[in-house]
């Protein structure tokens, strides 16, 4: 059995989840539009997040190993890289559920990775906005400024 059809994210239910995070069909070419200005700062996100995470006790418990957070970074930035392919497809959805997987087998708890996701999320908003700081551009997605 997928984690698709064990989780119940059939085609339905993953267009209901990328409108619930504001992501329609004419967002997708614009989020590849912006792919360009934020790969090249790929690593460094990673990077940052990564640093969040090793600043908590119980999460740098987790990633003690260097070669795996190596492994780790390089992943985290492949897969913000991926988001603006703006392809999230069948794949893409049984990818993020098999890396939840992961996180709930190693005990990584959700606190502590979505608080690292949030605090790379601001540094990816502080990119957009330095990138276009005189004008909101025509292909930013809406959630970029609602």
């Amino acid at each position: 059995m997928s984690l698709l059809d064990r989780y119940g994210l059939d085609e339905r239910e993953q267009v209901a989840r990328q409108h619930f995070l504001g992501l329609g069909a004419a967002d997708l070419p614009n989020l590849r539009r912006l792919r360009a200005a934020f790969v090249a700062r790929a690593d460094d996100f990673a990077d940052k997040f990564y640093r969040h995470l090793l600043a908590d006790e119980a999460s740098a418990q987790l990633l003690r190993d260097p070669v795996l957070l190596e492994r780790l970074k390089k992943l985290q930035a492949d897969y913000f890289a991926g988001l603006l392919d703006g392809i999230f497809d069948a794949a893409y959805f049984e990818t993020r559920l098999r890396v939840g997987q992961v996180h709930q087998r190693v005990g990584l708890p959700p606190v502590l990775y979505l608080g690292a996701y949030n605090h790379t999320s601001r540094s990816r908003s502080r990119c957009l906005l330095k990138r276009w700081a005189a004008t909101r551009p025509p292909h930013c997605p809406r959630y970029c400024h609602s």
